[in-house]
């Protein structure tokens, strides 16, 4: 409820306030590992949409701090961060910060390093259209996380964040197959997810029930209320638009505009840029045509193209544009043109 809120929001202003007074007295005294350990908290306390500025200019100093300290791990880490932060802000040089991040990442002998570059390689060729590579990957990685599990069993290493990469990356394969309308292929993605500790499989269950034309599981899910974790909260504000366009109810409208409006320009990026789920001016532009507002459906759409073509991010430039088009002819059909 709202008292819940208000104290989660409480929570997090007295958390920043130690987090400052700690970081002031690292800088104080030259402790670069007080420091990291603030930025760090400062990060991921604040992660949600709309503190992507922010988050760059962390993970900016916190590369610079893990450079200093020679520390490879720490730097890859905030270096990923960085350029995920980077495409939030619709900034297209999230691309020259991404390749520079995978040529350090990409054979490091720190093999766990390697595995996140691939990873996020996958991610980041899915956004730029580069779908036959993405699953490539996909299907590489998961053959290596497999094995490297199965080394764990047998007790002859141990990476305590493998199991969490191989859900994640189901995520990844799921929005991989979504951008792509191969939502009848996502049954057996779906099911790996709702098996697995993903704390909000629903989520992507229900979106997909959404595009295969069944409303009422949708709105059940809808129901169920806005997940708390703010990690998640774009690909909510995704769902909810879809919901809204969907029913054409002007309450839905109006709650998922209001909550969409503070993020024009920006893009939703949920779960730490596991999913990108394009820019907000596209779902605002959904919104806006089911409520037949067509002149904020085009700017918004157009936003929404121009956006992703300065991005690189061909799909949604693709989705953006029939989107328009259909908004377009749908004006023309009502007499509006």
């Amino acid at each position: 409820g709202e008292s819940g809120v208000g104290r989660e929001v409480a929570d997090d202003h007295l958390a920043l306030d130690l987090i400052f007074k700690l970081a002031a007295m690292a800088r104080t005294g030259g402790d670069d590992d007080a420091l990291a350990f603030s930025l760090w908290a400062h990060h991921d306390i604040i992660w949600g949409p709309g503190t992507a500025g922010e988050r760059v200019a962390l993970t900016g100093e916190l590369v610079e701090l893990a450079e200093r300290a020679d520390d490879a791990e720490q730097a890859h880490f905030a270096a990923a961060l960085r350029w995920v932060a980077m495409i939030e802000q619709g900034d297209p040089r999230y691309l020259d910060r991404f390749n520079d991040y995978l040529a350090k990442g990409k054979g490091n002998e720190l093999r766990h390093l390697d595995l996140t570059a691939s990873m996020d390689e996958s991610i980041v060729a899915a956004l730029t259209g580069r779908f036959e590579r993405a699953e490539q990957l996909v299907e590489q990685l998961v053959g290596r996380l497999s094995e490297e599990l199965s080394e764990q069993s047998d007790g002859r290493r141990r990476e305590p964040h493998h199991e969490h990469f191989r859900y994640m990356l189901w995520h990844h394969h799921w929005a991989l197959l979504t951008l792509q309308g191969r939502y009848d292929e996502l049954d057996d993605v779906l099911q790996r997810l709702r098996d697995s500790p993903h704390l909000y499989a629903g989520l992507p269950a229900a979106l997909t029930a959404l595009h295969r034309g069944d409303l009422d599981a949708a709105l059940r899910h809808y129901a169920d209320g806005e997940p708390r974790d703010r990690v998640i909260e774009p690909l909510w504000l995704r769902f909810q638009a879809e919901v809204a366009a969907a029913t054409h109810d002007p309450e839905l409208c109006a709650r998922a505009r209001a909550a969409l409006l503070p993020h024009r320009g920006r893009w939703a990026v949920s779960l730490f840029g596991w999913d990108v789920s394009g820019p907000f001016d596209l779902w605002l532009a959904l919104v806006d045509a089911a409520e037949e507002r067509w002149s904020e459906a085009i700017e918004e759409a157009t936003a929404a193209y121009r956006s992703a073509d300065r991005m690189r991010a061909r799909p949604w430039s693709v989705v953006a544009r029939s989107y328009l088009a259909d908004v377009l002819l749908a004006r023309g059909a009502d007499g509006d043109v």
